[in-house]
């Protein structure tokens, strides 16, 4: 449930920043499918944290999955 409700509240904000880190739609869409993956997998990190905190870890998320795939 938790994921579901950080997917409604920052889907929309996480496309734009993915798509502005892109280099094209479709590594925009992996970056942000990636990012709630990891999100599934650190639920226990992610329900200790506040609102804004969970905002800052799904950005550091998505931006270091995209340095990743560049290294």
């Amino acid at each position: 449930m938790l994921v579901e409700n950080l997917y409604e509240k920052h889907s929309e904000e996480l496309e734009r920043f993915a798509r502005s880190m892109a280099s094209n739609e479709k590594e925009a869409e992996d970056l942000i499918q990636d990012t709630f993956l990891k999100a599934l997998t650190h639920l226990h990190t992610l329900d200790k944290l506040s609102a804004p905190q969970q905002r800052a870890w799904l950005f550091k998320v998505l931006r270091n999955l995209r340095y990743d795939r560049y290294r």
